[in-house]
């Protein structure tokens, strides 16, 4: 480790969101003590009152300009090469630090290392504007399950053949409960990271420049678990999170969302298991797509125009899909790159 006086290195990316930027950064200062750290962040070329906002009310911010929207993954890294601190926080702007945040988490870290096991990953609580917890842990993955599941093809099988879906109200609840203990986990979501600083600097994990957002802390978690690195959930620590401050647009964030877990597929099992996952995917979207063209022509006037826009928004996503499936298969490898073909939808 290295003998830095800083305990933590917070690295927080920003696109064009100068206001939860500014309460994201208040809300560090106003609640963290007991704890050394510093503020990085690494502004996606902006272009608007960023960066004065936070120069004007917070002069020891660290200001890092990527140049070019550099997307979610390859900004972290850099403010992660930027960084002086022992630990590294990566933090999304849309997110409020509640009191003892940094220094719960800091020392449920510390009490980790002790057990001299090869830590890994920490997160805390996320708590919507509503007050519910968001679910950011998960004891297992299910990308390829997800997309299977969900094709109607299997979904009229399973009606057939009697077999009862999942539970949601119990799995809900499940997660819920889990979500309120502490607990070993195989995937964190990445609104709150908190690690050693030499599982990047010293051992070579950086987040996968390959995705341009979505994913990427998915990828991470198991590429670490794979390791043998053991990641960690604590309740002991909670932060603010109003989800999707710099992402309002429908479709394009459907299809980035869909592309990356394409990338996930194909980084994570191989380019045989993404082919046939994602073709399964795809054809699933389209034949939800037929099914529900020949339902509203059915219901004629009865549709109204929220329904409309949500059809027309799947067939882009669907068009969008089809331009991506054999670019991810072609242009993309296993290995975890910092190239400048980084997928971005939009």
């Amino acid at each position: 480790m290295t003998n830095s006086n800083v305990d933590i290195s917070i690295i927080i990316v920003n696109y064009k969101t100068p206001q939860l930027l500014l309460e994201c950064v208040r809300s560090i200062v106003d609640n963290t003590k007991d704890v050394s750290y510093e503020i990085v962040i690494v502004d996606n070329n902006s272009e608007d009152e960023s960066e004065i906002l936070i120069a004007t009310n917070f002069q020891k911010v660290k200001w890092i300009n990527s140049g070019y929207n550099a997307g979610f993954a390859r900004a972290n890294n850099i403010g992660i090469r930027n960084a002086i601190g022992n630990y590294i926080l990566l933090l999304n702007s849309d997110t409020i630090v509640n009191e003892k945040t940094l220094i719960n988490t800091f020392n449920d870290y510390i009490d980790l290392e002790k057990t001299k096991q090869k830590i890994g990953l920490l997160a805390c609580q996320l708590i919507d504007l509503n007050g519910n917890i968001q679910h950011n842990s998960r004891p297992k993955v299910r990308n390829i399950e997800k997309i299977i599941v969900a094709h109607p093809l299997i979904i009229l099988l399973s009606r057939i053949f009697r077999i009862k879906p999942e539970d949601k109200e119990k799995s809900i609840s499940a997660l819920n409960e889990l979500h309120t203990v502490f607990h070993e986990t195989k995937w964190l979501g990445g609104t709150f990271l908190f690690y050693n600083k030499d599982i990047s600097l010293k051992y070579g994990y950086f987040l996968d420049e390959d995705f341009f957002m979505y994913g990427e802390d998915t990828e991470l978690s198991l590429r670490l678990k794979r390791k043998g690195y053991k990641h960690f959930f604590t309740p002991n620590a909670s932060v603010i999170h109003a989800e999707g401050g710099s992402f309002k647009i429908k479709a394009p964030k459907w299809v980035q969302i869909s592309v990356s877990e394409w990338l996930f597929i194909m980084k994570t099992y191989g380019k045989i298991a993404y082919f046939f996952v994602a073709l399964i995917n795809l054809t699933g979207l389209q034949l939800d797509n037929f099914l529900e063209k020949k339902n509203k022509k059915k219901a004629g006037n009865q549709v109204n125009d929220q329904e409309l826009e949500y059809f027309e928004i799947r067939k882009q996503v669907v068009l969008l899909l089809k331009k991506y499936f054999f670019k991810i298969l072609f242009n993309y490898r296993r290995k975890t790159s910092s190239s400048e073909k980084y997928l971005k939808t939009f």
